[in-house]
């Protein structure tokens, strides 16, 4: 018999349980850092079942390498960054640092961690940590490197270029059709459709009668729409949120709409299932983002551009300077590494 998981079988492979000897498997060495299989493996084979319906099975130890290929490159980096902070921070120092984050830990995060473990006390929290493999201590010292990290990533990679007026208008230059905005309409909609009346006849004849409760006798058009509309916002009153020229599938929707004056209603238009009666209830036309009302936008995309920049020499820097491996640099132990979970 071909069981979950083999190639041939229809039915989606299971996540077999965590195993201690993976979990506390090292995986990379990042200078004097470790990385433990527990650190990236949680998180991927949690996505990979919530996923399993939509991986074949034969691609699932495949698609689950790739993932935890991924989560180490990011673990990696900040494990680089944890280095760096380490050796370049006074050792004299980082205790007041930690009691700092320690404070905040105990303060705010700790909360949270019983907000995600659903439980409403310390002591459940312990309980459903240590089921976990896990520990308020290992978790605080997980929040220090985090925390840790954070700080250093953002003193490292601040940006010292100044930010003149002629970048932000040689930004804006080179990106125009960005803030290139096309005409856009909102507009309230009656809907006739063919299939539901006897003849073709008898379904203008209803639209016509419609169009008169609101021309002719005053009546409210959203009234009107939510009582006798076919359309698809006809509970809504017939309302139809902002549309931009060419969006709509119908073409002669789409050049009533952006031909009839505000507030006007439309004469009846046929469609190719349906007759429809439309009326614009307001127009922004065609137009560009001046430079002046774009320079906070440009600013803040060119910080974000310098951030990046920064980020990646640093992170070039580090690889150049720590010595690094990882499991996958070693295709025996890889080859040990995911024999230890087939599913």
């Amino acid at each position: 018999a071909v069981g979950p998981g083999a190639v041939g079988s229809n039915m989606p492979p299971t996540v077999p349980p965590p195993q201690t000897f993976e979990a506390a498997q090292i995986i990379a060495r990042v200078g004097g850092e470790i990385i433990l299989a527990g650190e990236v493996t949680g998180s991927v084979d949690a996505l990979m079942e919530e996923n399993k319906d939509r991986i074949p099975a034969h691609q699932w130890d495949v698609q689950r390498q790739l993932l935890i290929q991924k989560s180490l490159a990011r673990a990696l980096e900040s494990k680089l960054v944890l280095v760096d902070a380490k050796r370049m921070i006074p050792a004299e120092g980082l205790p007041d640092i930690q009691e700092q984050v320690n404070k905040q830990f105990e303060k705010e995060y700790i909360k949270h961690l019983m907000e995600a473990a659903e439980v409403n006390s310390r002591a459940e929290l312990v309980a459903k940590l240590a089921k976990a493999g896990s520990s308020i201590e290992r978790q605080r010292q997980i929040y220090f490197e985090r925390s840790l990290i954070s700080q250093w990533l953002r003193q490292q990679t601040k940006s010292r270029r100044p930010i003149l007026h002629e970048d932000m208008y040689a930004y804006y230059q080179e990106h125009l059709a960005d803030y290139e905005h096309p005409a856009k309409v909102r507009w309230e909609q009656f809907t006739i459709k063919f299939d539901r009346y006897e003849s073709r006849t008898a379904a203008y004849q209803k639209m016509a009668h419609m169009g008169n409760e609101v021309m002719v006798r005053g009546m409210d058009f959203a009234k009107v729409a939510a009582e006798q509309s076919d359309g698809s916002t006809a509970k809504e009153g017939g309302a139809r949120d902002w549309t931009t020229k060419g969006a709509l599938r119908s073409r002669i929707l789409d050049e009533a709409l952006f031909s009839l004056p505000v507030g006007q209603m439309s004469r009846i238009l046929e469609d190719t299932d349906a007759f429809h009666i439309i009326r614009v209830v307001e127009f922004v036309p065609a137009h560009r983002t001046p430079f002046r009302d774009a320079q906070v936008e440009i600013r803040e995309a060119i910080e974000k551009q310098h951030r990046r920049d920064a980020e990646k020499d640093y992170y070039d820097r580090l690889r150049k300077e720590v010595r690094v491996w990882t499991v996958f640099d070693d295709p025996a132990a890889s080859k040990d590494f995911f024999s230890s979970k087939q599913p």
